[in-house]
């Protein structure tokens, strides 16, 4: 059975007289054509629920992973990709989920991080508003700066808040697992329309000082400057 699979298995007995077998995808291949299905007990593969992570393997070795969004957000805030270089920043996926490919090295590194930060699995309860919220702040350009949480940032991507938004925000997520996002005043104004406001804090519009220019709208559309 073990003919065209190379080196050929020549494992040592286990205490008990069985014998364990290391095989590649390829090997497991070749060893499954010559093996009669009866003499094997394959367990079905189990549906991923909304709670697990989805691991499979390409013909090239890689591990693919498919990560439910709640469980990203987890792994983002346990750092669980720390160390893998790059690092994954992969679209969410049209179900909210998000697809990671890594190589065998950096499967080991996930792996090991997995490990010094056990994943916790969220509790099912009814949907509750996020405590945290969106921090917006204005640059000395204009722009709108946005800080947003990771768990936010999860709820953004799932309600496609940034559709219509070109580019659309990619931004890398910071230390603490937030995300940083610029926005022009048009595109401010896209996102506020899809985005409810308790979700946001926005700070209330500064007095004009006496050191700027008050810029006002007459009903002839005629700007009045007041120095």
């Amino acid at each position: 059975t073990f003919e065209g699979i190379n080196p050929t298995p020549n494992p040592k007995p286990n205490p008990d007289g069985s014998y364990t077998v290391v095989l590649t995808i390829v090997q497991w291949q070749v060893f499954q054509e010559k093996t009669p299905v009866p003499l094997m007990e394959i367990p079905p593969p189990k549906e991923p629920s909304d709670e697990t992570i989805s691991i499979t393997q390409n013909p090239s070795g890689k591990y693919i992973l498919q990560i439910p969004a709640t469980m990203w957000t987890i792994l983002i805030q346990n750092k669980t990709f720390e160390g893998i270089r790059p690092t994954p920043n992969p679209k969410p996926n049209p179900d909210g989920s998000y697809t990671v490919t890594l190589t065998v090295t950096q499967w080991k590194v996930f792996q090991d991080n997995q490990k010094k930060t056990p994943l916790p699995v969220p509790a099912s309860e009814p949907a509750k508003q996020p405590d945290e919220k969106i921090s917006v702040t204005n640059d000395p350009s204009g722009n709108f700066v946005l800080r947003i949480p990771a768990n936010l940032w999860t709820l953004l991507l799932e309600k496609m808040t940034f559709e219509g938004i070109n580019p659309t925000p990619n931004p890398k997520p910071n230390p603490d697992g937030s995300y940083t996002v610029v926005l022009t005043i048009v595109q401010w104004q896209v996102f506020q329309e899809k985005t409810p406001v308790p979700l946001m804090e926005i700070p209330p519009p500064k007095e004009p000082s006496d050191e700027t220019i008050s810029i006002t709208q007459n009903p002839s559309a005629l700007h009045i400057n007041t120095c």
